[in-house]
């Protein structure tokens, strides 16, 4: 609002510094609790101004009343060649639609202002100012609240599973402390249904199924009369993929293993933070892992909060091209308000055929995949790295000087070779099976953590 004089506030009388009211233009307050005081008996005669009185002098006349929005438009340097023009409103909320309008609000409430200009409030005196700017390619915290919530959230949800996971560790506990074919005690793998007995190797739990299947909790709930224990064929496992820029071999990964895939969607879905009745964004557009290494299915989950994968038309193609490093990706993603470390692993599995681009080039923060084999068979921390070297080194056919031919002759032999089990990076593989499926014999580097119920 702007300061006017000449009037007079109606309960205590002054005539100085005086405010206006925002609807009506008519009346004037020394404060705003004198505003309050007197709405009961203004509200009655308060109306919005009219647009435009006929007694102007001029068109063009601006008087105290109005309220002026000076659109800065976006340009690089000192600050002082931004070009601007000048829009005039008859009242601040006719000015705050326009600009919600021109920014994409769903809601004039949902507004995010940046007020924090103490060189114009202090140094030059300016009574107010309200700077907003695209929700879309800023994130300025308007409020401590909503900036303390941001930061607290991801740390009590850490605290939620670290208890999970702690209570997880007591079940294991209470596992016998022997395997009960041979009495080793070293390197036990619990029953994977009721976890109360522990084996030694997948042999010794075949052995012992028959007199363990009459008291296992699994199997007494549901009435199974199956002859074998239950293998990692018959869970669904998650690897969540930590961030980590780099070649996309490198990224920590988690095995995390759930008796259905309502289990585990919904252990995502907690860690990202969706609500119950969101919908959960996947990509599923892995033709490098569908097509060539015959996943029979594939989705990788990420953060909403932190990505918003761009369509690959023809102009993003035309204006970033293909070869770009991450350091750059990262500078060119900062204006798109994406935030957290990129991650390379994902970004690689989602690279296309034709292109070698990946369409979830701007993934942040960490990942949770889900997908099977062509034996339809988990997809572990072990089969995900195979993944990520063939992808990665399947890069190296994309420049000029390799023909669209030659790359696909070559594909097409990988491809051949992995569905045999015979491909392997041509660096090696590590000392690692990349084609291992047990979550539970999977490589020490990538724990597993077993989320069914005792």
């Amino acid at each position: 609002m702007s300061s006017t004089t000449g009037r007079a506030c109606p309960i205590c009388g002054k005539t100085e510094s005086l405010k206006h009211c925002a609807s009506c233009k008519r009346v004037s307050y020394c404060s705003r609790e004198h505003q309050r005081q007197h709405w009961k008996v203004h509200r009655a005669e308060c109306t919005h101004r009219p647009k435009q009185s006929s007694d102007k002098s001029s068109p063009s006349a601006i008087d105290n009343n109005m309220v002026v929005v000076v659109e800065i438009k976006s340009g690089q340097g000192d600050g002082l060649a931004n070009p601007m023009v000048k829009h005039l409103f008859d009242s601040l909320i006719e000015a705050k639609s326009y600009i919600q309008e021109r920014l994409g609000y769903a809601r004039l409430e949902d507004m995010k202002e940046f007020t924090e200009m103490p060189f114009l409030t202090e140094f030059m005196k300016f009574s107010s100012a309200s700077l907003y700017v695209d929700p879309r390619c800023n994130a300025f915290p308007p409020l401590v609240g909503e900036l303390i919530r941001q930061r607290l959230q991801p740390l009590l949800q850490a605290q939620i599973f670290s208890l999970y996971e702690e209570l997880q560790a007591s079940v294991e506990s209470t596992a016998p402390s022997t395997c009960p074919i041979c009495g080793k005690s070293e390197s036990l793998r619990r029953c994977g249904s009721c976890k109360r007995v522990g084996y030694c190797s997948r042999e010794h739990q075949r052995q012992h199924w028959k007199e363990h299947r009459s008291e296992c909790t699994y199997q007494s709930k549901h009435q199974q009369p199956e002859q074998s224990p239950p293998n990692a064929s018959d869970v669904v496992v998650v690897v969540e993929i930590q961030s980590g820029e780099g070649s996309g071999l490198t990224n920590k990964m988690v095995n995390r293993v759930f008796s259905s895939h309502d289990q585990a969607t919904g252990y995502i879905r907690q860690r990202l933070g969706y609500g119950q009745t969101d919908e959960m964004k996947e990509l599923t557009e892995m033709p490098f892992l569908k097509d060539l290494m015959g996943f029979s299915s594939g989705m990788l989950y990420v953060d909403p909060r932190q990505n918003a994968f761009p369509p690959f038309n023809e102009d993003f193609i035309q204006q970033f091209g293909f070869g770009f490093g991450l350091d750059e990706l990262n500078d060119m993603l900062n204006c798109r308000g994406v935030a957290g470390e990129l991650n390379a692993m994902a970004i690689y599995i989602g690279s296309k055929l034709d292109t070698g681009l990946s369409m979830s080039v701007n993934a942040s923060g960490n990942a949770f995949f889900i997908g099977t084999t062509a034996k339809g068979e988990p997809v572990t921390s072990n089969v995900l790295w195979g993944a990520a070297n063939f992808v990665y080194e399947g890069m190296d056919y994309y420049p000029e000087d390799y023909r669209k031919e030659e790359r696909e002759e070559t594909f097409s032999k990988w491809s051949r070779k992995y569905a045999r089990g015979k491909w392997q990076p041509t660096a090696g593989n590590g000392g690692f099976d990349l084609y291992q499926t047990d979550p539970f014999r999977c490589a020490a580097l990538w724990p597993t953590v077993d989320h069914r119920a005792p």
